[in-house]
């Protein structure tokens, strides 16, 4: 044997081999670690064979030492003469295993091998062995069988080795030899076994003979195994070379020495007695030790043939392999696991945030003041980035707190639950401030109720009230600061203690008050709101009208809980008054100067429509020229014509004598009945105000046609006509300027005194067929075209109208009438009539709508084209001489189609502010002659408007727009802007750029202007009915609707009721006259009405001749002298059945919320509710009136209801 010394590099590994018969019979690596280049005594190894007590003497051993770096043999005399400590290496740093082999040549059975560690000769070199190295024993498998420390004694350790045939046979020496192919061969003095040929798969290994094959080995990657069906005690086994398995590796054969193979068995990765399993290859067929790699969970022991090494704790080892020699650890600040996760291979599970803990940004951070966290949790986590919060109204005194009873201190703003609300003196309980209090969780708590708050100064359970009646905006204030008066209040410090107070309008003055956002205390007091609060504005109210922000309770003194006055959007002027800059006020902030109210808006203007809020400049606006309104009015609408005054579209002017405007028709003058005068003085219209204002002159009497005697009407009312008295017959005059007309008749001279200068009835005249007679009783109603005052027994010719244009000449059109009984020469229009300049050149007609007339060279011969039974529309355009003409067909009122109406001016010059009196020389106007502009007629010509002309005038291609607004947009119509005759004739007479209206059934009414086109000349030309019968055309003109309705006659008004002897059956223009001897009924509708004329008449108030049993029924009177009843004239009433005549109504009751109030101008001028303070009028009186106490006018001053209530 020798002596094991170690060399300069330490020796680690080497192997100890017991050789029998040339076969190594065991193997183990012992793994040694020699630290120091002191000789140190080399283990004793001793075999035992099969009796325990027999050892085989060491003589029979061989011990030989080889190094692994370089594959070459050594003698073992290198290693144990202990002389030289380096010849046992190759000298290259060698620090791979050495091999130490003992070879025993015999065939006994080996029991166990005994490997003694003597102790060193020197007790220095023995101090260092014990310190020096550990000796392990590693079984072939891998798995370590024993280890031990070099100790100062001897040590026995024994080593069980299976035992084997003391004989092995050749077969079992070489496996894999084909059958019967293996034998002996004397070599070298030894007798030795060879085959002859190696089993399938297997590789020949020759020995050093160069010939004999001395095993059958397997290559690297597969190892030698009985094939699957071989019986382990078949003689002749049959072997395969199979691929190693997963787990183990194959390092093939390798030759020992010269005669001796290492067959290559497979070698577990995890070694014998390992408690685990965390070595594993990644496929079969490994060769190598280093195939084994660790699983996951595990990482490489330290040396191969020991066991994985598990990861606990906060690491891990990837999987599913590694190479990892030392397991991973988990980041800083993260921990293991609180329970079993098993092997520690994925981090996001291993590492975990500990208690206490929570992730941010990749970053273990301790748990924040109020935050804890009682267990761990795995980084990935969505719990693991948040801590869990107190219970509610609680904190900690600590960070990274781990438990609910780290909750021990008292947040601001919060108190313990049920404790009593502004209690100073409530202590928190001491076993809340200790760490590791009692219980689970802490003491429920609750929020500073609204108007207190808890600082935590002073570590108390209750809530502190805020001062001076001031609250908070939320529950849980933590501070003083927090107390605030809310928007729209203010602390009233003229109470004690002070409390709060809606700002509003002080009731006293009118005046009104808001405040605007969150303050403290101190900047919002006083004694009252115009200490505290901001006015609006003199004169401006406000009301409570803001949602309040606060819950603040004032209890019965709140007139409107919930709401408030917090900014100047609750300020308010009501319907009828005006804002504007306040002029005595300094200048705000804002460089706008401050606002005052007026209330209400003078006479002559109007205020707002509506209640409006807020502080923007508002004036009152002035009614256009001449126009007056009520104080208080609330629109453009209330500016009213005064009394005789007309309306048009540039305000009012003051109407002609013997014409009459009533205040607020917003209409054109209105002429007197025939005959009849008025006063003109000029500025006032007051005696011009009504039809009752319209005089009888001296030698005029009223007179009606539906009398028995035309000049003594026994009803006499203020719309019957005036004619010249008849011969015998006189009158004086009527009642004086100021009061209203008598309506005088006509008397007869007394005696035998008479007058001279018989005349014909107003409307009535003897026809030209009988030109020399002066008898009256020839009198006939007046043909078309003439008309007759009543002033002689002839009709006169309506005049010639003048038309005249800009570098052209003159156009002179005749006169006609569209209705017989004409009275007077204002029902006259020229039959061709210019579109005069402010309505436009040319009516704006789609030209697909009109026909060129290449014949008519000049515009006399363009309207000479237009037939007597239609309505013509005319337009020549100078320039180019173009003639383009249409017609439609005249229609009465009840044509159902599509209309257009054009307006037709007088057939004379007339001033709209005076006319030349021709009348009566007693007149007290003055006679004057004014050159004015032309004014329509109040006639309107209705035309039937078929096919493509119904199509376009619905699209806006038949005339223009009259509105300021849409008179610059093509095509424009606004429809509805009137909704009938009368009102659309209404809005055309006041608009001098209106030329006419058209209704379009499915889209409504419209007014129409023209446009402006130099050198353009338009003309509407009239039916003449009395021409159109002279031609035979006027049943043409009949079938196309040119015709008035039964009982009545007058195309195109049809307003002239067919008098008595006359009839109407809806088929012509006009009233038919009965048969000479025969008579009819007012209103008669067939020529068979035409009846022998009666002489019954009914007593007054009774109608229904002959039996007369018939009362006369409200709105209906019969003054004795004629057998039916009467509709009363326009204006009149006759409220109680069996009239016997009509009257003026008396005046009515003012409209609800407008008044007369002491020292008012005018009665029903006032605005109640803009009164100081408020009244009312609720319709059924003239008198404004106070409400009684505890009541307030409502909205518009119409009625009373309780304080508050009326808002604002």
């Amino acid at each position: 044997m020798g002596r094991l010394r170690s060399t300069a590099t330490d020796i680690r590994y080497f192997t100890l081999e017991v050789e029998v018969q040339g076969a190594v019979t065991f193997r183990s690596q012992l793994r040694a670690l020699l630290s120091q280049e002191f000789i140190v005594p080399p283990p004793e190894v001793m075999l035992f064979g099969p009796r325990m007590s027999q050892q085989i003497p060491a003589s029979q051993l061989t011990y030989t030492m080889s190094s692994t770096w370089d594959g070459s043999l050594l003698p073992a005399s290198n290693c144990f003469d202990g002389n030289n400590d380096t010849t046992c290496h190759s000298g290259q740093g060698d620090t791979t295993p050495v091999r130490l082999r003992v070879t025993y040549p015999c065939s006994k059975t080996l029991q166990k091998v005994v490997v003694v560690n003597r102790p060193s000769s020197s007790p220095a070199n023995e101090a260092m062995r014990i310190n020096a190295f550990m000796m392990q024993v590693v079984a072939f498998n891998g798995t370590t069988t024993f280890q031990y420390m070099f100790g100062g004694g001897k040590e026995v350790y024994d080593i069980q080795v299976a035992p084997f045939a003391p004989n092995p046979s050749c077969g079992e020496a070489i496996p894999a030899c084909a059958p019967n192919r293996c034998t002996t061969r004397i070599v070298s003095s030894r007798t030795i076994f060879v085959c002859l040929r190696c089993q399938a798969g297997h590789q020949a290994i020759i020995g050093a003979d160069g010939a004999s094959i001395i095993q059958c080995g397997c290559r690297a990657g597969t190892f030698s195994a009985l094939k699957n069906g071989t019986s382990p005690t078949a003689k002749n086994k049959q072997y395969e070379c199979s691929r190693c398995l997963k787990g183990s590796y194959c390092p093939g054969w390798k030759k020992v020495d010269e005669w001796t193979v290492d067959p290559g068995a497979a070698v577990a990765c995890n070694p014998e007695g390992a408690t685990n399993n965390g070595l594993n290859t990644k496929v079969e067929g490994a060769t190598r030790p280093s195939d084994c790699l660790a699983t996951g969970g595990y990482v490489l022991p330290s040396s191969f043939g020991q066991q994985a090494i598990k990861c606990t704790g906060p690491s891990y080892a990837p999987g599913p392999y590694n190479r990892l020699k030392q397991c991973l650890p988990c980041p800083s600040g993260f921990g293991a696991p609180d329970v079993d996760v098993g092997l520690h291979i994925h981090k996001a599970e291993v590492c975990q945030v500990p208690p206490g803990r929570f992730l941010e940004g990749g970053v273990v951070r301790e748990c924040p003041w109020g935050l804890y966290r009682p267990d761990s949790v795995p980084l990935d986590d969505k719990r693991a980035v948040a801590c869990k919060s107190c219970p509610t109204g609680w904190t900690t005194t600590i960070k990274g707190a781990t438990s609910t009873q780290a909750c021990n201190k008292l947040l601001p703003g919060f108190m313990v639950a049920n404790y009593t609300v502004g209690d100073t003196a409530a202590a928190l309980p001491a076993d809340l401030h200790a760490s590791g209090a009692a219980g689970t969780s802490p003491t429920a708590t609750a929020a500073c109720p609204l108007g207190f708050y808890n600082d935590g100064a002073n570590e108390t359970f209750a809530c502190v009230r805020c001062p001076g009646g001031s609250i908070t905006q939320e529950t849980g204030s933590k501070s003083i600061n927090d107390c605030l008066v809310p928007p729209g209040y203010y602390v009233n410090t003229g109470f004690n203690p002070p409390r709060l107070a809606k700002c509003s309008t002080d009731p006293s003055t009118g005046q009104g008050y808001y405040r605007a956002g969150w303050v403290a205390a101190g900047q919002a007091s006083g004694p009252d709101a115009a200490a505290a609060c901001t006015a609006c504005g003199r004169d401006i109210p406000s009301a409570l009208v803001e949602p309040d922000e606060s819950s603040v309770t004032l209890g019965q003194d709140d007139t409107r809980p919930g709401f408030v006055s917090s900014s100047a959007s609750s300020c308010y002027i009501l319907p009828g008054w005006g804002m504007a800059y306040d002029a005595a006020a300094t200048f705000n902030n804002a460089t706008t100067a401050k606002m005052m109210g007026i209330k209400p808006c003078p006479a002559g203007t109007y205020g707002v429509a509506n209640i409006t809020f807020g502080l923007a400049n508002s004036p009152c606006k002035s009614c256009t020229k001449g126009l007056k309104s009520n104080p208080g009015s609330t629109s453009f609408k209330d500016c009213k014509n005064p009394a005789g005054f007309s309306y048009s579209s540039e305000g009012a002017n003051q109407c002609p004598d013997n014409h009459y405007a009533t205040k607020g028709a917003m209409t054109g003058c209105v002429p007197c009945p025939e005959g009849r005068i008025t006063a003109y003085i000029p500025g006032d219209g007051s005696v011009q105000a009504s039809i009752h204002d319209c005089k009888v002159p001296p030698g005029y009497g009223v007179y009606s046609t539906d009398a028995v005697d035309v000049f003594a009407p026994t009803v006499r009312t203020a719309s019957l006509r005036a004619g010249k008295c008849p011969v015998g017959y006189f009158n004086l005059g009527d009642a004086p300027e100021g009061q209203r007309s008598r309506n005088p008749a006509c008397a007869k001279c007394p005696g035998n005194m008479y007058t001279s200068m018989p005349v014909c009835a107003p409307g009535y005249g003897i026809p030209s067929s009988k030109p020399n007679s002066l008898n009256t009783s020839d009198c006939e109603p007046c043909e078309g075209g003439t008309y007759s005052t009543g002033n002689s027994l002839r009709c006169s010719a309506c005049p010639p109208t003048t038309f005249n244009y800009p570098n052209a000449p003159t156009y002179f059109s005749n006169g006609i009438t569209f209705n017989s009984l004409v009275t007077g020469i204002d029902q006259c229009v020229p039959r061709h009539a210019q579109l005069p300049a402010p309505a436009g050149a040319r009516l704006g007609i789609d030209d697909s709508l009109l026909t060129t007339d290449a014949a008519a060279q000049d515009l006399v011969s363009c309207l000479g084209g237009c037939g007597p039974e239609k309505c013509c529309i005319v337009q020549w355009e100078a320039p180019s001489s173009s003639c383009k003409r249409a017609e439609l067909a005249p229609v009465g009122p009840g044509f159902p189609g599509a209309k257009l109406f054009y307006k037709l001016p007088p057939s004379v010059a007339i001033a709209t502010a005076s006319i030349s009196n021709t009348r009566s020389s007693t007149s007290s106007s003055s006679s004057k002659e004014v050159s004015a502009k032309t004014r329509g007629s109040t006639q309107y010509a209705r035309c039937a408007m078929a096919g493509a002309w119904a199509t376009l005038a619905a699209a806006g291609k038949v005339g223009t727009a009259t509105s300021a607004e849409l008179v610059e947009q093509e095509h424009a119509v606004s429809w509805g802007e009137c909704d009938s005759e009368a009102s659309c004739e209404a809005l055309c007479s006041a608009a001098a750029a209106c030329w006419g209206y058209m209704h379009v059934p499915g889209k409504g009414w419209a007014t129409r202007g023209g446009e402006d086109q130099i050198g353009t000349r338009s003309f509407f030309v009239s039916p003449d009915f009395g021409a159109a019968a002279a031609a035979g055309k006027l049943d043409a003109a009949r079938a196309a609707g040119a015709v008035c309705p039964p009982g009545r006659g007058g195309l195109f008004f049809c307003q002239q009721r067919c008098p008595a002897g006359y009839w109407q059956d809806g088929q012509h223009a006009d009233c038919v006259a009965c048969p000479e001897g025969k008579t009819s009924a007012p209103g008669s509708t067939a020529a068979s009405d035409c009846v022998p004329a009666p002489v019954t008449k009914c007593p007054p108030g009774y109608g229904g001749a002959p039996s007369c049993s018939q009362q006369c029924q409200p709105g209906t009177f019969q003054d004795g002298s004629a057998g039916s009843c009467q509709q009363c004239p326009d204006g009149d009433i006759a409220p109680q059945p069996g009239a016997a005549a009509c009257s003026e109504p008396s005046e009515s009751a003012c409209d609800p919320g407008f008044g007369t109030a002491p020292g008012a101008a005018s009665i029903c001028s006032v605005n109640c509710r803009a009164l100081n303070p408020p009244q009312y009028q609720g319709g059924t009186g003239q008198t404004c009136e106070p409400c009684p106490a505890g009541k307030e006018p409502n909205l518009m001053g119409t009625a009373c209801v309780a304080r508050g209530s009326s808002f604002p």
